[in-house]
């Protein structure tokens, strides 16, 4: 789901139709992931790049949008309890390991921030 389908909702169709598009995203993104991890072709390693860097893009838009346009309620029923959201996001930035060319990408940097945003949000719920 793309983070604009969000800016719409009111809190109570956030909170039902976000966390299966985020639970979509993440799985996009781990695929996303492992196909970088698994290409052994230059080519090949340089569109698994920027398709993983499309997708933290997205997830970063996704992050960004919640904490301005969503509830604080939402954002806990979405991100909150046992955080598994953005324990996976952190997992996928702190393990990814990109080309010279990609590797200082703000994107990376980017949904960094944002989860880490989301996450202290959570914290001071």
């Amino acid at each position: 789901q793309r983070a604009t389908q969000w800016v719409n909702a009111s809190p109570p169709e956030m909170a039902s139709l976000s966390a299966k598009g985020v639970d979509t995203l993440l799985g996009n993104l781990e695929l996303a992931y492992r196909r970088v991890e698994q290409t052994g072709s230059r080519v090949k390693l340089e569109s698994a790049e920027i398709n993983l860097l499309k997708t933290l893009e997205e997830v970063r838009d996704v992050l960004t949008t919640a904490l301005i346009s969503g509830t604080r309620e939402g954002l806990k029923e979405i991100f909150g309890g046992s955080c598994h959201r953005t324990a996976k996001i952190c997992a996928i930035l702190d393990a990814a390991r990109l080309s010279a060319e990609r590797a200082g990408d703000p994107r990376l940097q980017g949904c960094r921030n944002a989860c880490e945003s989301v996450e202290q949000v959570l914290k001071d719920l």
